[in-house]
C-alpha cells in the first residue's frame, strides 16, 4: 500500500500520537517476539546490511550504490539483494533490465542493476545463497534491518539528518519500525546524511561510530542552472529532492508530490507535461521515479540523481576488516 506519511509523525507533542502509544508498545513487542523466534543463518561471504528504522526514504539506495562501487574498486564482486518493493515476483531471481519490468521486480532493483548484480528475493536467505552460487564475494542487503532470517556481518543504520527520527515513536504513533535502542544494539555504524538535528547527532555519536555523509544532487540530462522547473516525484521525502535541485541553481516554480513508489499512467504524465508547458517550465524528476514513467514520455523530462560522498577510508575499514 502506498501512502503519505502522517504529519503528526513529524510533530512533537501530538495528542494523536499520545493516543496511539499503547498500540505502538504492542507493535514493538510483537516485532521483538517474532524476531527472537528466528535463528539468523550465516553465509560463507560477508553480508552488509544498509538499513533504517524510519518508514520512507532515508538515502539507502545511493549508499548501496556507493558501497557496491567501493567494493568493486577494491577488487571484490558484490551482489545486491532487494525485496523488490512494487514488483510481484518473489524470486530469488537475478534482475535483467532487458527482460524484467517494473511490475515484476520494482523500481530500485532496476536502477541498482546498472551498478552491480541485483537479486530480488522475498526470502533473503535463498537470495543470498543464489548470489553466492553466482560468484558473489559480498552480499549487500538493501534494507532488511528488521528481517532476522539472514545473519548480518556489518550493519549500517542510515539516518537522514533533515528528517531525524520524526517524533521518536514506533508505528503507528510515529514513523519508527523499531526503537532506536533496539536498532543501535545491532548496528555497526551510523551513516548520518546531511545537516540537521545536531543534538541527535551528538547522542548517536556517543553510542556508535558515526560516519558523516553528504548527498549531492546532479542532473544527468540537462544543465538546470537558471532553469524554471516543474518538479514532481513519488518519494518518501520529496522536500530533500527539491532542496537538492535548488542547490543546482534552478528555480522551482511548482511542485507535485505523489506517494512513495507511485506508478504513473501515460495519461498522468501527459497531464504533468502539459502543466509544465503551461508554466513554461522544464519538468524534472528523480532517476528512481523515472523508472516508473512510461518510456515513451521519459525523454521529455529532466532526470536528477543523487551521489553520496563520505569518508571512504573509514568506510573501507568497516567493510574490509
Amino acid at each position: 500500500m502506498k501512502f503519505h506519511a502522517p504529519h503528526f509523525w513529524f510533530t512533537q507533542h501530538s495528542s494523536l500520537a499520545t493516543l496511539l502509544l499503547p498500540l505502538s508498545f504492542l507493535y514493538n513487542q510483537a516485532g521483538k517476539l517474532l524476531r527472537a523466534q528466528v535463528t539468523p543463518q550465516k553465509m560463507s561471504v560477508p553480508v552488509i546490511c544498509v538499513g533504517n528504522i524510519l518508514v520512507g526514504g532515508s538515502g539507502k539506495t545511493p549508499l548501496v550504490r556507493t558501497l557496491a562501487k567501493t567494493l568493486q574498486q577494491l577488487g571484490f564482486l558484490p551482489h545486491i539483494i532487494s525485496r523488490g518493493y512494487g514488483g510481484y515476483l518473489r524470486g530469488p531471481l537475478r534482475v535483467d533490465p532487458a527482460i524484467h519490468t517494473l511490475g515484476e521486480v520494482g523500481d530500485e532493483p532496476l536502477l541498482l542493476s546498472a551498478i552491480a548484480p541485483v537479486w530480488v528475493a522475498k526470502d533473503k536467505v535463498a537470495g543470498a545463497k543464489a548470489a553466492i552460487a553466482a560468484g558473489a564475494t559480498h552480499i549487500i542487503l538493501d534494507d532488511g534491518l528488521q528481517n532476522p532470517s539472514l545473519h548480518k556481518d556489518i550493519i549500517f543504520l542510515v539516518i537522514d539528518a533533515t528528517r531525524g527520527l520524526g517524533n521518536g515513536h514506533v508505528l503507528p504513533a510515529g514513523p519508527l519500525r523499531e526503537t532506536l535502542d533496539d536498532a543501535l544494539a545491532k548496528t555497526s555504524a551510523v551513516i548520518w546524511i546531511g545537516n540537521g538535528d545536531n543534538e541527535l547527532k551528538k547522542s548517536l555519536n556517543a553510542k556508535k561510530k558515526l560516519i558523516e555523509a553528504n548527498a549531492k544532487t546532479f542532473c544527468t540530462t540537462h544543465d538546470l542552472s537558471g532553469q524554471k522547473l516543474f518538479a514532481f516525484c513519488g518519494l518518501g521525502n520529496a522536500q530533500k529532492f527539491y532542496d537538492g535541485v535548488r542547490e543546482l541553481g534552478a528555480n522551482i516554480i511548482k511542485t507535485a508530490d505523489f506517494p512513495d513508489h507511485y506508478v504513473w499512467s501515460a495519461f498522468e504524465i501527459e497531464m504533468l507535461l502539459n502543466e509544465a508547458k503551461t508554466l513554461s517550465a522544464l519538468p524534472v524528476t528523480t532517476a528512481k521515479d523515472a523508472m516508473r514513467i512510461p518510456q515513451s514520455l521519459g525523454d521529455q523530462i529532466a532526470i536528477c540523481d543523487v551521489a553520496i560522498t563520505l569518508d571512504e577510508i573509514a568506510l573501507q575499514k568497516l567493510i574490509t576488516p
